[in-house]
């Protein structure tokens, strides 16, 4: 009897929740972006709650202030522009496809990444915001030549992102366009550079982007540093190396190497190289950020 009458108590609990909006944002935010794409087939309401803006600029700060406790992915190019997904807690590399021909990652911001795509090698270049949680995209129809292009993403400030675009003027200076996601419109900001020179991308950081005139790639004779992965403290984080066939991480607590992914048997291996560079290891988080 009391089991019975604990069953319908879970029962009606769970009917609650389910009829309140309210209380059903509250429940779902706390589980992560590729859990709710599933969840959106429940029912009408879920799909209804989940895929609102509102629920989604929500799930992001929520999973933003806990993303100290979290590890986040790599994206990896590799030979023949072949992407794989790099987890630290994964012991495979995972191929990833993201339905277009002759992809480069430009920028990766928290969770948004910014595309360069081509349809040949020589056709036009197309500029895309790419969520690769979501599989979303969205097309920023850029056609003017530029010297400098960033993405601009903080969900703890604004639900939109921002995509910054250095374009070249006359007597060697240059002007900053803006893209913003919340008009979808590009717009001439009011400053002005009086330097003309090329850059290879630009980072957000601390509210400020930094734009830069090239790309390190670091390598220790057979070694090569992909990326670090930040801890709740410094001595915390960890290093992820390349080594021919391998994906390791280095622990600054332990001071030891450890290998994460062991890819010798996979058919895309090639004896004695080096198949992936620190230019092309972008990070990321899942997020259900919208484009």
């Amino acid at each position: 009897m009391m089991q019975c009458t604990r069953s319908s108590s879970i029962r009606s609990s769970a009917a609650i929740i389910g009829s309140n909006d309210d209380l059903l944002t509250e429940f779902l935010i706390f589980f992560p972006a590729k859990s709710l794409i599933r969840f959106q087939l429940v029912s009408k309401q879920w799909h209804s709650v989940i895929s609102s803006p509102s629920f989604r600029h929500l799930h992001s700060l929520h999973h933003c202030r806990r993303r100290a406790k979290s590890q986040p992915s790599f994206l990896l190019r590799g030979a023949v522009s072949r992407f794989f997904i790099c987890h630290p807690t994964v012991k495979r590399l995972v191929p990833f496809s993201f339905g277009f021909k002759k992809v480069n990652i430009l920028r990766s911001c928290h969770g948004l990444l910014l595309l360069e795509c081509r349809k040949t090698n020589f056709g036009y270049k197309d500029y895309y915001i790419f969520n690769p949680t979501t599989m979303k995209f969205r097309n920023l129809w850029l056609r003017k030549a530029f010297i400098g292009l960033c993405l601009v993403f903080d969900p703890s400030r604004s639900p939109h992102y921002r995509v910054l675009c250095l374009v070249p003027c006359e007597n060697s200076s240059s002007r900053l366009l803006v893209y913003d996601s919340e008009t979808h419109t590009w717009k001439d900001s009011v400053e002005s550079y009086t330097r003309r020179q090329k850059f290879c991308g630009g980072i957000y950081w601390n509210d400020d982007v930094y734009f830069y005139k090239s790309r390190h790639i670091y390598v220790y004779g057979n070694i090569r540093l992909l990326g670090m992965i930040r801890g709740d403290r410094e001595e915390d984080s960890i290093l992820l190396f390349h080594v021919t066939g391998k994906i390791m991480i280095y622990r600054f607590v332990a001071e030891v190497f450890e290998v994460l992914v062991d890819f010798r048997s996979e058919g895309y291996f090639r004896e004695g190289l080096l198949q992936f560079e620190f230019k092309n290891a972008h990070q990321f988080i899942e997020s259900l950020a919208p484009v």
